[in-house]
């Protein structure tokens, strides 16, 4: 039994947001003027002011020497010890005379390759680019566990049909149950053409009209295939809400049959782990009004208490409730005692939202243009974990001459405590996968690409997912003069790690899923007149200025004890960051549609004219 339980993997990871709302599209496109409004984030929230020096203090280690040696001018080596440094982070505007720096690109890799080309300044690795990477992993796992479930691809997996044909195998005496599920099968193609000749007239309509429901509309990468979009179809018809007749019928089916009962209660367990806390009651309760009860999410929770019945109210902005629950303390993401992967991983960016909590906030001075760059670090990083999750998500010495001075010296963009939950969160969802396939054809199971195949096991891809994030929180750690953030229990092997994400650090240009176009939509709340989407319209530098607001001290290798104040420098770096927009429109984007009118314009401001939405 146990790989059965991966069988909620699959479904949980094709459950996009729920049907509700009769709107009917066009399988041959829209018109963007049906896009009717925005709303999108302030600029900057009032909560955000700058950090005071007054109010960093870290302590000086002396034994907290930094590994990379400078040099003089006279070829002297010095070492650094930062352990009592504060570094400053400011954004700094984009000049107008540098086209370049004020354009939107499609990928990271493409912003890269312009902006280096160009000499427009040195690129650091942002928290958005490293990110960036680890979503198209995600992405080529759940579309490789989706594929293998829904079409019983892997030979230690059962898949979601064979359940559904058990089902329907002994729903003879129950009509309304077995008209659904064979209803079911055939939209995901897998009902004898004959049978399907056989429906009554109200099983005919519903099997023309649900697949042209925005509901069964396909999103995210369940575009990549034909069979991911009839695996999209086939699932999104589950979670549809059941005629009480139907409910009636399925849930007795259910509760009587033991094989159906106990195959159905580790479907639910095991969502729960790879998504989120049922939202609905199952078949299993007598309330049960969906076969597959939706998931939900913290803002999902958030918006129904803030909203209920009564509608958003027009203007309001849902990331901008989110962000100041969230600051505000009404919102807490620390994972729940049985959240699931998506609480684990926004769980991961709660630091940008709330610096104060990062064990590096002691050693960073922030300004709040750097707030507010983190701000929109977290708008546009939730929006794509929430796409991944969209299938969950429901929407609502010698004398020598001392260097002049000590430039900061980042590897990446200073996050450690993200990247530290980050690799928590892969080592969780590893777990999770070893408990239920170890044994059972593990090593066997390949993520995709949109393209084809990964070229790594999904076994060996997470591990080194959770090797890579551990090594990046390590050298932050570093970079700004800390100590690791590790558990006792936190059996990591720190060489491994640090050179692993040294060396994907220095050749991150190179990662194939660096040019994965980022450009994505994801719907958040359904009201009577649309849907509510979240978008990531695409790539954009910004300037990181960093400077040391508190010097760190030096002194010669092997020249002495003391340490002497050194003089802290600044230091300019380019980061590549994600434009973030909020947009109501009658049926959700996919990426397609959405990267067709990006892809005529080159600027936030450009694109939603082009969509004619109005601020």
């Amino acid at each position: 039994m146990k790989s059965k339980k991966l069988l909620a993997i699959s479904i949980a990871a094709i459950l996009a947001c729920t049907g509700i709302g009769a709107w009917l599209w066009d399988r041959g496109g829209f018109h963007f003027d049906e896009v009717t409004s925005i709303v999108d984030v302030p600029p900057s929230l009032d909560l955000l002011v700058d950090d005071r020096l007054e109010d960093k203090n870290p302590e000086f280690d002396p034994d907290l020497i930094d590994s990379r040696l400078m040099e003089s001018y006279d070829e002297s080596q010095w070492e650094i010890n930062a352990s009592a440094a504060v570094l400053k982070l400011d954004i700094r505007e984009n000049r107008t005379d540098r086209p370049l720096l004020n354009k939107l690109y499609a990928s990271y890799a493409d912003a890269a390759r312009v902006l280096e080309k160009n000499h427009q300044g040195e690129i650091l690795p942002s928290v958005n680019s490293i990110d960036g990477a680890a979503k198209q992993f995600d992405d080529g796992m759940m579309a490789a566990i989706t594929l293998a479930m829904v079409n019983g691809g892997h030979e230690a997996l059962p898949d979601v049909v064979a359940l559904l044909r058990h089902a329907l195998g002994l729903a003879g005496g129950k009509p309304a149950a077995h008209a659904w599920l064979s209803l079911a099968l055939s939209l995901g193609g897998n009902l004898e053409e004959k049978k399907v000749a056989d429906f009554d007239s109200k099983q005919r309509s519903r099997a023309d009209e649900f697949p042209r429901s925005a509901a069964a509309k396909p999103i995210g990468f369940f575009t990549w295939s034909a069979g991911l979009e009839q695996s999209w179809v086939l699932l999104k018809f589950l979670q549809q809400r059941l005629e009480p007749l139907e409910a009636r019928q399925l849930s007795e089916l259910f509760r009587r049959d033991a094989e159906l009962k106990g195959r159905y209660s580790e479907l639910l367990e095991i969502v729960g782990k790879l998504s989120n806390p049922a939202r609905k009651s199952g078949l299993l309760q007598t309330d049960g009004e969906v076969f597959l009860p939706p998931v939900g999410m913290k803002e999902d929770l958030l918006f129904d208490r803030l909203f209920g019945n009564s509608g958003v109210p027009a203007g309001t902005g849902l990331m901008l409730e989110l962000v100041r629950a969230i600051r505000s303390g009404k919102v807490d993401l620390k994972p729940r005692e049985n959240g699931g992967w998506y609480d684990h991983q926004v769980y991961a960016l709660e630091t940008f939202l709330l610096p104060e909590r990062g064990a590096e906030s002691v050693r960073l001075l922030l300004t709040k243009k750097y707030k507010q760059r983190m701000l929109e670090a977290f708008k546009a990083m939730v929006t794509v974990r929430r796409e991944l999750h969209s299938g969950w998500a429901y929407p609502l010495a010698k004398s020598a001459v001392m260097p002049d001075k000590v430039e900061p010296r980042l590897r990446l963009e200073p996050s450690p405590t993200y990247y530290l939950r980050m690799a928590r969160s892969y080592s969780f969802i590893s777990g999770i996968l070893q408990t239920v396939l170890d044994g059972n054809g593990n090593d066997g199971l390949v993520g995709l690409r949109e393209s084809g195949w990964r070229s790594s096991s999904l076994r060996d891809e997470l591990h080194l997912m959770t090797r890579r994030f551990y090594g990046l929180h390590l050298i932050s750690c570093e970079d700004i003069g800390m100590r690791s953030q590790l558990l006792p229990d936190e059996t990591v092997d720190r060489a491994r790690a640090t050179r692993e994400a040294l060396e994907y650090l220095e050749n991150w240009r190179m990662d194939p899923d660096m040019n994965v176009d980022v450009r994505v939509s994801t719907p958040v709340l359904v009201q009577p007149n649309g849907y509510r989407l979240w978008c990531q319209l695409g790539v954009r530098p910004a300037l990181l200025q960093v400077s040391y607001a508190r010097p760190p001290v030096m002194r010669q290798k092997d020249g002495g004890p003391d340490w002497t104040e050194a003089t802290g420098g600044s230091k300019r770096y380019l980061i590549l960051v994600n434009e973030f927009a909020e947009v109501h429109a009658p049926f959700p984007l996919n990426r397609k549609e959405l990267r067709d009118v990006c892809d005529t314009h080159g600027t936030k401001k450009e694109i939603l004219k082009a969509l004619d939405i109005r601020r």
